[in-house]
C-alpha cells in the first residue's frame, strides 16, 4: 500500500513538473515574440529620431547593422522631406544613386556659405596603386574609372562625405573594384592593389547574330544586337565577348565583396549564396560595350550547404520565382552584378526540373 501511495505521489510530481515545463515554454515563447515585436516597434519609431540627430560619419557605421540596412531608399525620402540633404546625399551615394546624390549636394552648394564649406569643397585625391593579375604579374594600361565612369588618371578632385567606387578594367580581364568613403578630414592618398582575373572563355562574333555559348558551368543564349556602346549607340560588325565563371571561394576577388541589395534596396550580407556566378564583358575593338537586352543562361544549382533542404519536387517549374517562392522552397537566391552601378542585386530565376537545372536572367 505504501508503495502504491509512493507511485501516486511520484507520478503526481512528474505530471506537475511536466505541466510547469510546458507553461514555462509557452510563456517564454510568448515573451520572446512579444519582446521582438516591441523591439521592432521601438526600432521603427526611433529610426526617424536617429536620422534627425545622427552625424553622417556615424550614419556610415550603422548602415551595416540589420535594422538600419532595410529599405534605405525610404530613409532617403524621409531625409529629403526634412530637407536634410547632406545625409540624403551620402545615403544616395551609398546606393549608387549619383544623380540624386549630386542634385542634393548641388542644391546646398549653389549658394555656398561657411556652414556648407566643409561639405562642398572637394579633396585633391591621389591614387597610389600596383595592379596585377591573380598570379601577381604586373598589368599595365588598365582603365581606371570612378563613380559614373569618369576617368581617374591617378589624380582627381573627389567629393567628401561621399561613397566613391573605383573600377579597374582591361580587355580579357574581370574588373576589380574598390569602395572608398571620403570625409573632409580624410587622407588625400588612396592606396590599393587591385587583382584582375583573366578568362579563357572568349568568342569573336557578329553583333547582329544570335549567340549560344557554353562555359564550364553555364549555357548562354544571347539575342542579336544585345550589346551597344556606352552612349547607347548601336554596334555593328564583329565584337569580342568574354565570359567569366566566378567561384565563391575566390574571396580575394574584389567583385565578390561589393555591396549586395535586394529589390527594395535593403543591404544584404550573403553576397554569394551560390557557388558559381556568371559575368560577361564585351568589346568592339578596344571600346567596351554594355548590355541592351537581358541574357538568359542555364546551369545547375551549386549550393552544398543548403542542398539537403531545397524542395525541388514541389517548387513550381518553368516559371519565374518570387521571393516568397524562394523562401518557401528554400531555393538559394541568385545575384546579378549591375555593371553600371557596380553593386550586386537580386535577379529572377526559375527551376527547370528536379535535376538542379535552373535558368537565370543576366542584365
Amino acid at each position: 500500500m505504501d508503495k502504491q501511495k509512493s507511485k501516486l505521489v511520484y507520478g503526481s510530481i512528474i505530471i506537475i513538473v511536466i505541466i510547469w515545463i510546458v507553461i514555462f515554454f509557452l510563456l517564454n515563447k510568448w515573451w520572446k515574440t512579444n519582446n521582438y515585436e516591441n523591439k521592432k516597434i521601438i526600432e521603427n519609431t526611433n529610426v526617424s529620431n536617429y536620422l534627425d540627430t545622427i552625424s553622417i560619419n556615424k550614419l556610415a557605421w550603422i548602415l551595416y547593422t540589420e535594422s538600419w540596412a532595410t529599405e534605405i531608399n525610404k530613409k532617403i525620402d524621409y531625409l529629403v522631406s526634412k530637407n536634410d540633404l547632406w545625409k540624403a546625399s551620402f545615403l544616395s551615394s551609398f546606393l549608387w544613386d549619383y544623380k540624386n546624390s549630386l542634385n542634393y549636394r548641388d542644391s546646398l552648394c549653389k549658394n555656398q556659405n561657411n556652414e556648407n564649406k566643409e561639405f562642398c569643397d572637394k579633396l585633391d585625391t591621389k591614387l597610389k596603386l600596383s595592379i596585377s593579375d591573380t598570379k601577381w604579374n604586373k598589368i599595365t594600361w588598365v582603365k581606371i574609372s570612378v563613380d559614373w565612369n569618369i576617368n581617374f588618371n591617378q589624380n582627381k578632385d573627389l567629393y567628401n562625405n561621399f561613397v566613391h567606387r573605383l573600377r579597374f578594367s582591361k580587355k580579357w580581364y574581370l574588373d576589380s573594384y574598390e569602395k572608398v568613403v571620403l570625409w573632409n578630414w580624410s587622407d588625400s592618398i588612396i592606396e590599393t592593389n587591385p587583382k584582375l582575373l583573366k578568362t579563357n572563355y572568349i568568342i569573336n562574333t557578329d553583333s547582329n547574330k544570335e549567340i549560344s555559348y557554353k562555359t564550364k558551368k553555364f549555357d548562354y543564349k544571347i539575342d542579336a544586337n544585345s550589346f551597344v556602346n556606352l552612349d547607347w549607340s548601336p554596334v555593328s560588325g564583329n565584337i569580342d565577348i568574354y565570359f567569366f565563371d566566378i567561384w565563391a571561394s575566390d574571396w580575394d576577388l574584389s567583385v565578390l565583396n561589393l555591396d549586395v541589395f535586394d529589390e527594395n534596396w535593403t543591404l544584404l550580407w550573403s553576397s554569394m549564396s551560390t557557388l558559381w556566378m556568371p559575368l560577361i564583358k564585351a568589346y568592339s575593338w578596344e571600346n567596351e560595350l554594355k548590355l541592351a537586352k537581358e541574357i538568359t543562361w542555364t546551369g545547375i544549382i551549386q549550393n552544398l550547404e543548403r542542398a539537403p533542404w531545397i524542395d525541388l519536387v514541389n517548387v513550381p517549374k518553368n516559371t519565374w520565382l518570387t521571393k516568397v517562392d524562394l523562401d518557401k522552397y528554400n531555393i538559394p537566391p541568385f545575384w546579378n552584378l549591375d555593371q553600371t552601378n557596380w553593386v550586386w542585386k537580386t535577379s529572377s530565376m526559375k527551376i527547370l526540373d528536379e535535376k538542379w537545372n535552373y535558368e537565370f536572367k543576366l542584365y
